[in-house]
């Protein structure tokens, strides 16, 4: 709780969090990866989840998650505007091959997620 006359401050995004909680992420990071994507996404998760454990900031992953979701957002608009695909039912399966990267940020996102922010 916030004593009288303090100032709430912004709690900083890349705090140093527990081993446990790095491994924690890091675990949910590679097995989502194998079980929701497919396993060669795992073994690409295994260079941030290294990065994760190095480092010890599981919230990387999150933002690992919105830098990608963004790029992949940049990239669609770019080859809509490029090829000028018709608006209609078949517009999803022009960008099929963005699929799995689009679903492996969701596992990054969560995994990203599963930082206890509780102080200690």
């Amino acid at each position: 709780p916030i004593g009288f006359g303090e100032q709430p401050r912004l709690a900083p995004f890349v705090e140093l969090s527990s081993r446990r909680d790095a491994w924690l992420a890091t675990g949910v990071l590679v097995a989502g990866s194998a079980l929701v994507v497919s396993p060669l996404w795992a073994a690409v998760a295994l260079v941030p989840a290294a990065v994760v454990v190095g480092r010890r900031v599981p919230r990387l992953l999150a933002l690992s998650a919105v830098a990608v979701a963004g790029a992949l957002g940049v990239l669609v608009a770019s080859r809509q505007w490029r090829e000028r695909y018709m608006p209609n039912a078949a517009w999803p399966g022009f960008f099929e091959d963005l699929h799995l990267v689009g679903v492996f940020v969701v596992v990054l996102l969560a995994a990203g997620c599963l930082h206890d922010d509780r102080t200690r």
